[in-house]
């Protein structure tokens, strides 16, 4: 699996990681699919909460007004 450039980069770490390991463990029949369902869930909930993140930084940055000039 390659690594998932449309995640941001704490997203994308997760993923990798959850995917190595899945790759590097032997997992039962009945864990392969438990644990493919909590990788995509809690990748999900990381990219959101990340990317709110991201936006209400931009927020802020965005909401600065300069000066009075005099």
């Amino acid at each position: 699996m390659l690594e998932r450039l449309d995640l941001p980069p704490t997203a994308r770490r997760l993923d990798k990681t959850l995917t190595e390991y899945s790759k590097d463990h032997e997992l039962s029949a009945e864990m392969t699919p438990v644990l493919e369902f909590l990788r995509r869930e809690m990748v999900e909930a990381v990219t959101t909460l990340e990317n709110d993140a991201i936006i209400s930084r931009g927020r802020l940055v965005t909401r600065v007004e300069p000066a009075p000039s005099m």
